[in-house]
Protein backbone atom coordinates (compact mmCIF):
# COMPACT_ATOMS: atom_id res chain seq x y z
CA UNK A 1 0.00 0.00 0.00
CA UNK A 2 2.65 2.45 0.67
CA UNK A 3 4.32 1.55 -2.40
CA UNK A 4 1.39 2.62 -3.71
CA UNK A 5 1.06 5.89 -2.16
CA UNK A 6 4.73 7.00 -2.37
CA UNK A 7 5.31 5.33 -5.56
CA UNK A 8 8.75 2.34 -5.86
CA UNK A 9 12.31 3.15 -5.04
CA UNK A 10 14.94 1.83 -6.23
CA UNK A 11 17.39 -0.13 -2.93
CA UNK A 12 19.93 2.26 -3.15
CA UNK A 13 17.37 5.34 -3.08
CA UNK A 14 16.61 7.25 -0.13
CA UNK A 15 12.97 6.69 1.17
CA UNK A 16 10.44 10.25 0.76
CA UNK A 17 10.98 11.80 4.11
CA UNK A 18 8.07 11.49 6.53
CA UNK A 19 8.58 7.40 5.35
CA UNK A 20 12.35 7.00 6.00
CA UNK A 21 11.36 8.98 9.71
CA UNK A 22 8.79 6.78 10.83
CA UNK A 23 10.94 3.79 9.61
CA UNK A 24 13.82 4.81 10.90
CA UNK A 25 12.14 5.38 14.36
CA UNK A 26 8.54 3.19 14.86
CA UNK A 27 8.02 4.31 18.63
CA UNK A 28 8.30 7.94 17.59
CA UNK A 29 4.38 8.93 17.41
CA UNK A 30 5.60 12.74 15.76
CA UNK A 31 7.44 10.84 13.05
CA UNK A 32 4.22 8.20 13.03
CA UNK A 33 2.06 11.09 12.94
CA UNK A 34 3.53 13.05 9.99
CA UNK A 35 3.74 10.01 7.54
CA UNK A 36 -0.09 9.95 8.54
CA UNK A 37 -0.33 13.86 7.42
CA UNK A 38 1.89 12.97 4.32
CA UNK A 39 -0.48 10.06 3.46
CA UNK A 40 -3.66 11.59 4.19
CA UNK A 41 -2.22 14.59 1.70
CA UNK A 42 -1.87 12.31 -1.02
CA UNK A 43 -5.26 10.55 -0.43
CA UNK A 44 -6.98 13.95 -0.87
CA UNK A 45 -4.88 15.31 -3.85
CA UNK A 46 -5.67 12.11 -5.72
CA UNK A 47 -9.09 10.75 -5.69
CA UNK A 48 -8.35 7.57 -8.01
CA UNK A 49 -5.59 6.40 -5.40
CA UNK A 50 -7.57 7.21 -2.70
CA UNK A 51 -10.16 4.80 -3.80
CA UNK A 52 -7.76 2.16 -4.84
CA UNK A 53 -6.37 2.58 -0.98
CA UNK A 54 -10.09 1.86 -0.01
CA UNK A 55 -10.16 -1.08 -1.97
CA UNK A 56 -7.14 -2.18 -0.49
CA UNK A 57 -8.32 -2.03 2.66
CA UNK A 58 -11.93 -3.25 1.85
CA UNK A 59 -10.05 -6.46 0.61
CA UNK A 60 -8.45 -7.33 4.15
CA UNK A 61 -5.16 -5.62 3.85
CA UNK A 62 -5.30 -3.59 7.18
CA UNK A 63 -3.28 -1.93 9.25
CA UNK A 64 -2.99 -1.41 12.53
CA UNK A 65 -1.62 1.32 14.90
CA UNK A 66 0.15 -1.02 17.39
CA UNK A 67 3.84 -1.12 15.98
CA UNK A 68 5.79 -3.56 16.72
CA UNK A 69 5.54 -6.60 18.55
CA UNK A 70 6.67 -5.86 22.71
CA UNK A 71 9.68 -7.34 23.45
CA UNK A 72 7.84 -10.05 25.54
CA UNK A 73 6.22 -11.47 22.37
CA UNK A 74 9.75 -11.70 20.73
CA UNK A 75 11.78 -13.54 23.31
CA UNK A 76 8.57 -15.62 23.17
CA UNK A 77 9.27 -16.24 19.33
CA UNK A 78 12.66 -16.16 20.06
CA UNK A 79 12.43 -18.92 22.94
CA UNK A 80 9.99 -20.99 20.34
CA UNK A 81 12.36 -20.76 17.60
CA UNK A 82 15.26 -21.73 19.61
CA UNK A 83 13.13 -24.67 21.19
CA UNK A 84 12.05 -26.02 17.86
CA UNK A 85 15.84 -25.69 16.40
CA UNK A 86 16.81 -28.09 19.66
CA UNK A 87 14.09 -30.42 18.58
CA UNK A 88 15.25 -30.97 15.04
CA UNK A 89 18.66 -31.04 15.86
CA UNK A 90 17.58 -34.32 18.57
CA UNK A 91 15.60 -36.26 15.89
CA UNK A 92 18.94 -36.00 13.41
CA UNK A 93 21.00 -37.44 16.21
CA UNK A 94 17.97 -40.12 16.79
CA UNK A 95 17.54 -41.01 13.19
CA UNK A 96 21.35 -41.03 12.48
CA UNK A 97 21.76 -43.22 15.11
CA UNK A 98 18.78 -45.66 13.80
CA UNK A 99 20.49 -45.46 10.67
CA UNK A 100 23.40 -46.47 11.46
CA UNK A 101 21.93 -49.54 13.88
CA UNK A 102 19.73 -50.23 10.93
CA UNK A 103 22.22 -50.37 8.27
CA UNK A 104 24.60 -52.67 10.27
CA UNK A 105 21.40 -55.24 11.43
CA UNK A 106 20.41 -55.30 7.47
CA UNK A 107 24.18 -56.14 6.17
CA UNK A 108 24.03 -59.01 8.93
CA UNK A 109 21.35 -60.45 7.68
CA UNK A 110 19.08 -59.83 10.95
CA UNK A 111 15.43 -58.51 10.76
CA UNK A 112 15.78 -55.18 11.81
CA UNK A 113 12.08 -54.30 12.06
CA UNK A 114 11.36 -56.02 15.71
CA UNK A 115 15.34 -55.68 16.84
CA UNK A 116 15.52 -51.80 16.93
CA UNK A 117 11.94 -51.58 18.22
CA UNK A 118 13.22 -53.36 21.17
CA UNK A 119 16.05 -51.37 21.47
CA UNK A 120 16.33 -48.37 24.24
CA UNK A 121 16.45 -45.24 23.27
CA UNK A 122 19.91 -44.08 25.35
CA UNK A 123 21.33 -47.08 23.08
CA UNK A 124 20.35 -45.61 20.04
CA UNK A 125 21.46 -42.16 20.76
CA UNK A 126 24.22 -43.42 21.97
CA UNK A 127 25.57 -45.17 19.05
CA UNK A 128 24.67 -41.83 16.81
CA UNK A 129 27.20 -39.79 19.10
CA UNK A 130 29.45 -42.44 18.66
CA UNK A 131 29.86 -43.69 15.30
CA UNK A 132 28.25 -40.85 13.07
CA UNK A 133 28.89 -37.21 15.10
CA UNK A 134 32.03 -37.62 17.08
CA UNK A 135 34.13 -39.06 13.89
CA UNK A 136 32.17 -36.37 11.68
CA UNK A 137 33.36 -33.59 14.11
CA UNK A 138 36.82 -35.30 14.33
CA UNK A 139 36.99 -35.07 10.23
CA UNK A 140 35.92 -31.27 10.61
CA UNK A 141 38.50 -30.39 12.82
CA UNK A 142 41.06 -32.13 11.03
CA UNK A 143 40.00 -30.69 7.92
CA UNK A 144 39.75 -26.89 9.43
CA UNK A 145 43.91 -27.46 10.96
CA UNK A 146 44.69 -28.86 7.61
CA UNK A 147 43.05 -26.02 5.46
CA UNK A 148 44.13 -23.59 8.21
CA UNK A 149 48.04 -24.92 7.73
CA UNK A 150 47.95 -25.35 4.14
CA UNK A 151 46.00 -22.51 2.86
CA UNK A 152 46.12 -23.43 -0.96
CA UNK A 153 45.21 -27.09 -0.01
CA UNK A 154 42.90 -27.24 -3.13
CA UNK A 155 45.37 -26.20 -5.82
CA UNK A 156 47.67 -29.14 -4.75
CA UNK A 157 44.61 -31.70 -3.94
CA UNK A 158 41.82 -30.56 -5.90
CA UNK A 159 40.22 -32.63 -9.00
CA UNK A 160 42.90 -31.13 -11.50
CA UNK A 161 45.80 -30.23 -8.53
CA UNK A 162 47.60 -33.15 -9.05
CA UNK A 163 47.95 -32.74 -13.04
CA UNK A 164 48.63 -29.50 -12.49
CA UNK A 165 51.59 -30.24 -9.92
CA UNK A 166 52.97 -32.68 -11.89
CA UNK A 167 53.28 -30.03 -15.02
CA UNK A 168 54.48 -26.98 -12.87
CA UNK A 169 57.03 -29.64 -11.57
CA UNK A 170 58.33 -30.70 -15.09
CA UNK A 171 58.70 -26.96 -15.83
CA UNK A 172 61.04 -26.11 -12.91
CA UNK A 173 63.31 -29.10 -13.74
CA UNK A 174 65.78 -27.84 -16.12
CA UNK A 175 67.16 -29.92 -18.74
CA UNK A 176 70.39 -30.98 -18.67
CA UNK A 177 72.93 -29.37 -20.95
CA UNK A 178 73.43 -32.25 -23.60
CA UNK A 179 70.61 -34.28 -23.53
CA UNK A 180 68.33 -34.83 -26.35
Amino acid sequence: MLQRIFGTHKTKEPLPGPLADAVANPQDKDAVGALRLAIRKKLAADPGLRTDVEGMLADGETTTDEGPAPLGELNKSLIGQAAAGVTLVAALIYAAGALTLIFKLWYLQIPWTSVLGQLPHNFIITTAFGQVILPTLLLAALFTALSRRHPNWYEIFGPRGCKETKAKRAERVEPIAGAG
